[in-house]
């Protein structure tokens, strides 16, 4: 079992603050936006992040690697983790989205007991993706368990790891001369293409970055299947 405290490089009794922010530096030095590697070191800190930042998958954690590494983290400090589990609810549902909502993020309602708790999902999430956030209600510890799920038809445009696939229709004189248009993406972005010429009909062209972020935190690559549009010439009899 790895130590996820070492991977965020933070105390086993670090505070949830610092744990916070150690993560987010850890993901700004790592993600491929910034110039990081991302992959498998970006992945672990994502896991290790998403199971410290939670009370009960933390006092589990702790539970479980003391066994192994004694006197790790201090008796008292598990005891209290152990009695809020104990009380702890847990409240789970699936969300569905398009790709465009998951990739530039929501504000959604969840509605548990008559009250209404507004929970906001994060940019680029995924497809399969579980986001819990903790609440209180009636003064006890309640857990909001989302799961991320694409709403029915959409999920065909988008892979597992992050590719989007389309379908963008140019007229023939772009396809045989070539040159530089706009156009919207299954993720709600404006890009800009330059196409070479001599393009055939269900070409595909890669783009690489352009796509759906992947469970490893890196972003898939969109591919456009080019559709040429047909010209149809008209001859008209002209009589004086």
């Amino acid at each position: 079992m790895d130590n996820l405290y070492k991977i965020l490089d933070v105390s086993p009794d670090a505070e949830q603050n610092e744990i916070r922010k150690a993560y987010s530096a850890k993901l700004f030095k790592l993600h491929p936006d910034h110039g990081g590697e991302g992959g498998q070191e970006l992945y672990k800190v994502m896991k290790a992040y998403e199971i410290l930042k939670d009370p009960q998958k933390r006092a589990f954690y702790d539970q479980s690697f003391m066994k192994k590494n004694k006197g790790y983290r201090k008796e008292s400090s598990s005891s209290s983790n152990q009695k809020k589990e104990d009380r702890l609810t847990t409240y789970k549902m699936t969300f569905f989205f398009t790709p465009e909502e998951m990739f530039k993020g929501m504000n959604v309602v969840v509605n548990y007991k008559n009250r209404e708790f507004f929970v906001k999902v994060p940019k680029e999430t995924y497809n399969g993706r579980s986001l819990r956030y903790a609440t209180e209600y009636d003064g006890e510890p309640l857990v909001l368990e989302l799961k991320i799920a694409y709403k029915k038809g959409k999920e065909k445009f988008v892979k597992d790891n992050g590719d989007v696939y389309m379908d963008h229709t140019i007229d023939a004189n772009r396809a045989a001369l070539g040159g530089r248009e706009s156009l919207l993406s299954p993720l709600g972005e404006t890009i800009s293409v330059f196409f070479k010429g001599g393009l055939r009909d269900s070409q595909i062209i890669r783009l690489k970055g352009q796509g759906m972020m992947g469970r490893t935190g890196v972003r898939g690559d969109l591919y456009l299947s080019v559709k040429i549009k047909k010209v149809i010439f008209s001859l008209r009899a002209v009589f004086s």
